[in-house]
């Protein structure tokens, strides 16, 4: 592997910053829900993991630490990235595209 570009190594800076600035309960509880997912559907969004959450998405106020959640899960097995986009469904995203998840649990 050839070595990371500045932008690389700010991009990972800033998710392990989100990740470690984030309330250890709200994390513990994405983690959950993304397994929960992970087992009960072959593929999912992050909407459909802020929908799980339902009114706790509100108990961190970094909520940016999805993502490095996500690339965790990605790192242990429980998920892969498909390479595809939906249009996110949560207003917020204003229709932006966003990935789509597939289980390796199921």
């Amino acid at each position: 592997m050839g070595q990371l570009t500045i932008y690389e190594v700010l991009t990972q800076e800033a998710i392990e910053r989100a990740e470690a600035n984030a309330n250890e309960l709200w994390k513990q509880r994405i983690r959950e829900v993304i397994i929960d997912l992970a087992r009960s559907r072959r593929m999912f969004t992050a909407d459909d993991i802020w929908a799980a959450m339902g009114g706790a998405k509100e108990s961190t106020h970094e909520p940016r630490a999805l993502g490095a959640l996500i690339l965790r899960a990605i790192k242990d097995g429980s998920i892969a990235s498909t390479g595809q986009y939906r249009k996110s469904t949560r207003r917020a995203c204003h229709s932006r595209p966003i990935p789509i998840y597939v289980s390796r649990l199921v």
